[in-house]
């Protein structure tokens, strides 16, 4: 398995850890009225660290994906040094440490019994502020503010690369065995479009809009 598997491999993982922790509890209480939610205080804060967490694991590993090809084209002599399998695995341990670290703020913060009354919610007015509007931040910056910055400057660096090696291959005569590179260049392109479209909605709405007091 090389690298670039083991981080597909996690980034899989996380995003099914998204489906299951924000779409599943609201298909389960529109399909038999149970709100998973409230079945538990533990349960509460379980299920809305890891709504958190999963989705930042993912918007990471994407990151760390396109860190990993931005790499292997700067430096292809060096790639089978430090994009081994093992290497991977301690990336995303490392990251997966880290996000659940920020996180677990949010274990403090919400309650089965919210001041407000909702199901799941902030249990004090204090904290109530410190999610929407100082904590909504932090989650901006790690689901979408960081890693498309980090994303535009992997493929943008990735494209200039594969357009510099292919001019060097066509002026040495050897554009015959060279590959086309116009489609990678435009799915790379079109994953970083890809996620700034999707993310960035949810993220301002979420930034932007708190639930009302």
């Amino acid at each position: 398995m090389t690298s670039t598997a083991v981080f597909l491999f996690a980034l899989a993982l996380s995003d099914t850890l998204v489906l299951f922790s924000t779409l599943l509890p609201v298909w389960v209480l529109y399909t038999w009225g149970i709100d998973i939610n409230m079945l538990s205080n533990p349960g509460c804060k379980t299920i809305v660290h890891l709504a958190y967490c999963s989705t930042h694991l993912s918007s990471w590993l994407i990151v760390a994906v396109t860190l990993e090809r931005t790499a292997c084209v700067l430096f292809p002599h060096k790639v089978r040094l430090g994009c081994s399998p093992r290497n991977a695995g301690l990336i995303i341990v490392t990251i997966v440490l880290a996000v659940f670290g920020i996180n677990v703020i949010l274990l403090v913060i919400f309650d089965v019994n919210g001041y407000t009354g909702w199901t799941c919610a902030p249990s004090t007015t204090e904290n109530y502020d410190l999610l929407y509007y100082n904590y909504g931040w932090i989650d901006f910056t790690l689901t979408f503010g960081a890693p498309f910055l980090l994303l535009l400057i992997g493929n943008v660096t990735i494209v200039v690369q594969l357009a510099r090696s292919r001019s060097r291959r066509q002026r040495t005569n050897i554009s015959d065995q060279a590959r086309d590179t116009r489609p990678v260049s435009v799915l790379m392109i079109g994953l970083c479009m890809l996620f700034l479209v999707t993310m960035t909605p949810i993220s301002v709405f979420l930034l932007y809009s708190p639930l009302p007091a």
